[in-house]
């Protein structure tokens, strides 16, 4: 059975002009693994999850301490590299814009996401 334990190297956001990039190193993702962790970063801005909850939600791995899985719109992986890590890892990058947003909303009959 193959390993479900992926490795975060680093996590960066980043906002300009509307558009809040999240990019995120990693030896690998498992299938909605950026999405929900993109969703999660969004619930903690909006304060609708704590660290605590993050915490759990790692530690867990129950996704009621979690944030939505967002939508795929504006998800692609940037690059992949091989070697040694955490120099040499992938980085997935999602960017959402407030329009991507409201989309997610109504995807998902939530007011907010």
């Amino acid at each position: 059975m193959k390993s479900t334990v992926r490795t975060i190297y680093a996590l960066e956001v980043s906002q300009n002009k509307g558009i809040c990039e999240i990019r995120i190193r990693g030896n690998g993702f498992l299938y909605n693994m950026v999405r929900i962790i993109a969703g999660t970063l969004i619930y903690v801005s909006e304060g609708k999850r704590s660290l605590e909850d993050v915490r759990r939600a790692i530690e867990t791995g129950a996704r009621d301490f979690a944030g939505v899985t967002l939508p795929p719109d504006g998800l692609y992986l940037s690059e992949v590299l091989y070697g040694d890590p955490p120099d040499c890892t992938g980085f997935s990058k999602i960017s959402i814009s407030c329009t991507q947003r409201s989309l997610a909303n109504s995807a998902y009959g939530k007011t907010s996401i």
